[in-house]
């Protein structure tokens, strides 16, 4: 179960690694219409960002459920 709670904190740690780049990209193409940034590209990578978030939360919230079940069958 620990395992499982560093593996959903590495995906949060991944995502936001994902998540920040595409931002910074779509800012940098809205102040300078760069035209090495694809936006449509960026927007796709926020919304993976986004969802590996979301499983990424839900690995820990599991995890939590089981430890805190787990404990309750040992007290």
């Amino acid at each position: 179960m620990i395992s499982a709670i560093n593996s959903g904190l590495s995906g949060l740690a991944a995502n936001s690694a994902i998540v920040s780049g595409a931002a910074g990209n779509l800012a940098r193409f809205n102040t300078t219409s760069d035209a090495d940034v694809d936006p449509a590209l960026e927007l796709v990578n926020l919304m993976l960002g986004q969802r590996g978030f979301e499983a990424s939360i839900e690995v820990i919230k599991t995890a939590g459920e089981m430890l805190g079940s787990l404990l309750d069958i040992r007290v």
